[in-house]
């Protein structure tokens, strides 16, 4: 399971891992945190996903709907803390022209 943990001033922790059969309530309720995050008033959300532990297509999704659902409430997404693995799934993918993401130095 994914979680997705408010830190302060529009900022999010997201750590644990996602696969088939999690997704769905992985979705669901990382969407509804978001969605408290935005309804406080945040609209610049950064979410550090280094404590994903596997990155695969169900994190790519899920990275693409939190992107969708801030977007939905004029906010904005930048991800950050991506690990060498993630960094490179969104490349080979083509997303890191549609993710918006500050590589670490």
């Amino acid at each position: 399971m994914i979680d997705l943990t408010p830190v302060e001033g529009g900022k999010c922790r997201a750590t644990g891992s996602s696969n088939l059969s999690t997704g769905r309530a992985d979705r669901d309720a990382t969407a509804k945190t978001l969605g408290s995050v935005i309804a406080d008033g945040d609209r610049a959300i950064e979410i550090d996903v280094g404590g994903i532990q596997n990155g695969n297509s169900m994190i790519l999704s899920l990275m693409l709907s939190w992107l969708r659902l801030a977007r939905r409430h004029d906010a904005t997404i930048r991800y950050t803390g991506m690990t060498p693995a993630l960094l490179d799934l969104v490349r080979f993918t083509g997303l890191d022209d549609v993710l918006p993401y500050k590589e670490v130095s």
